[in-house]
């Protein structure tokens, strides 16, 4: 029973042939990357070069299961995209995979320090060939081979991307990208509500509760000035200067209310008032009649 299968002339059809093919060129120096990568890097490390055991395991871990993982993930999506032309979600697949495909690729190119070292690649190579002695000149020789490899492999990876991408717009995947992505965008909207909606929400209640606070705290400067206004005109003194009615003007003084309700006693008191001003109002009409009245006798 066959672990792979791989029939091109027979499952690919003939104009995506070339590219399932250059795809499986790929993967086959990708192999061999991997595989020249942990010769390297296990002689290094029995010849005492500075390779230790704990980057020998991460070289071993990433060629364990590069190999295994390049076919299933990235090679065999590519295999069926060719093969039957496949929607949105396979294509978003086989890019997803392939791209962490071609960022290990310029890993084990430039092989930087700390996060790279466990590959034989172009800083490897500078460091072996930098040292004396004939084993370190060969280490360097097999660092060039291996990052000859993997820039092969980075460079030909990326033609494939190239292509890939190219049938995948030419078939209007972007387009149906776009208008899946708007229909789950409307349908997450109507099934949760958003952040958005809610903050929006938020700040309406709160811009409508001081707007209630600003209208109490406006009235109740108008009824003090209309509580001023009356006792004066019906007393004809300063609020001050009453002995029973200095006591309660401080309370209407406008002020930042605790709520934007009046309470039962401010209630009372705004009933007062309106009675003092009405009885203002009719103690001054009275006495404007009054003056009338003295004004046309005297003529």
């Amino acid at each position: 029973m066959p672990l792979v299968h791989y029939d091109l002339r027979n499952d690919i059809p003939e104009q995506q042939q070339g590219l399932v093919k250059t795809g499986f060129y790929c993967w086959l120096i990708a192999e061999a990357g991997y595989a020249l990568n942990l010769l390297v890097m296990f002689l290094m490390l029995v010849t005492g070069s500075g390779v230790k055991f704990s980057t020998f395991l991460f070289t071993c871990m990433a060629t364990g299961a590069g190999i295994p993982l390049s076919w299933i993930c990235w090679f065999q999506a590519l295999y069926n995209l060719a093969q039957t032309d496949s929607g949105i979600f396979a294509n978003l697949k086989f890019f997803f995979h392939f791209s962490f495909h071609l960022l290990f690729c310029a890993l084990a190119f430039l092989s930087p320090p700390i996060i790279g070292d466990f590959n034989a690649g172009l800083f490897q190579m500078i460091y072996e060939f930098e040292k004396e002695g004939g084993i370190h000149k060969f280490f360097g020789f097999l660092c060039l081979m291996n990052t000859l490899i993997w820039l092969a492999c980075g460079l030909l990876s990326l033609w494939v991307l190239q292509w890939t991408f190219r049938n995948f717009r030419s078939g209007g995947g972007i387009e149906a990208t776009q208008q899946a992505g708007a229909s789950a965008l409307i349908a997450a909207k109507l099934i949760f509500p958003s952040s958005g909606a809610k903050l929006r929400k938020k700040n309406d209640r709160r811009r409508g509760r001081e707007e209630e606070e600003e209208t109490a705290t406006e009235g109740r400067a108008r009824l003090g000035g209309a509580w001023v206004e009356g006792v004066e005109g019906m007393t004809g003194k300063r609020v001050s200067e009453v002995p029973l009615m200095a006591g309660l003007g401080p309370s209407y003084a406008p002020r930042a209310p605790k709520t934007s309700r009046l309470s039962k006693e401010e209630e009372t008191k705004v009933d007062a008032l309106q009675f003092l001003m009405n009885a203002a109002r009719s103690k001054a009409a009275s006495n404007k009649t009054a003056n009338e009245d003295i004004q046309r006798k005297e003529e």
